[in-house]
């Protein structure tokens, strides 16, 4: 099943939908400030790994949700003087030993 991510700047909202044979709604987080970027990870639930969304809001703000139940685990504010964050990438670190 394909995971996808949808963003409204008129009312507000972040959605995650899952798409394959049948459509289902993950969930639909509304904000007072609205989300401007998206980026996630793909999740591995057999490396134990979790399917994470990264928002980024129009005054700076950056949220990591959890997907399976819109849990936010981190919140930070990226640029102080409110621009909106305009782009995200998603970029796995692994380190070497």
């Amino acid at each position: 099943m394909d995971m996808v991510g949808v963003w409204s700047t008129s009312d507000r909202t972040v959605e995650l939908h899952r798409v394959g044979y049948k459509h289902q709604k993950v969930f639909a987080k509304e904000d007072l400030v609205g989300p401007t970027s998206l980026a996630f990870n793909e999740g591995n639930p057999g490396a134990n790994v979790m399917f994470l969304l990264a928002v980024g809001y129009e005054d700076g703000k950056v949220v990591l949700i959890k997907a399976e139940n819109a849990e936010e685990l981190f919140t930070t504010k990226i640029i102080d003087f409110g621009a909106p964050i305009t782009a995200m990438h998603w970029q796995d670190a692994s380190i070497k030993k």
